[in-house]
């Protein structure tokens, strides 16, 4: 099963934009990348708004999605 978040700029969001990516929510380096990439555009404060695979709600919590993502991915959901 394929577990993957959509991080985006808040700022941007609260000014009803739209910026952001996906990551992998099992792949650390995949989110840390991503994060950089969306900061470096210019967001200073960025959180999940949405995923596919799993219902995470909206967090700034990135390692307890990732942790969670990866039990998931390795035991499946209960």
């Amino acid at each position: 099963m394929d577990i993957n978040i959509y991080i985006a700029d808040l700022e941007a969001y609260n000014g009803s934009k739209l910026r952001g990516a996906w990551a992998d929510a099992t792949d650390w380096d995949d989110i840390e990348k991503t994060v950089k990439k969306i900061s470096k555009d210019g967001a200073v404060e960025v959180m999940i708004h949405d995923s596919e695979g799993y219902n995470f709600g909206e967090t700034s919590d990135f390692e307890a999605v990732h942790a969670l993502a990866c039990a998931i991915e390795e035991h499946g959901e209960a």
